[in-house]
């Protein structure tokens, strides 16, 4: 599967990227990483990470499935309007 993008260029375009790459590098599971990010993360980043993963995953089922191309930008703010969409409904 070719990709457009990688998803790095989302963590980067976010400002989280440092923090998961450290982790990453430890070698560990995917749980324990993900585990090991959430913990030196603050509410607010916690909640970014987890919508900008949602938006890579779905748009990497829109590629499989539909072949429907995005750039990382657009990955970055779809995730990041889901984001605010969440937070504008819960006020």
């Amino acid at each position: 599967m070719v990709c457009i993008y990688s998803s790095r260029e989302c963590w980067q375009q976010i400002g989280l990227w440092s923090q998961i790459h450290k982790k990453a590098q430890l070698n560990l599971s995917f749980g324990v990483i993900m585990f090991e990010i959430l913990q030196v993360l603050d509410p607010s980043q916690r909640v970014t990470l987890t919508c900008i993963m949602w938006s890579i995953w779905k748009q990497r089922n829109d590629y499989i499935w539909r072949n429907e191309v995005m750039t990382s930008a657009t990955v970055s703010d779809q995730g990041l309007n889901l984001l605010a969409g969440w937070q504008n409904a819960q006020e």
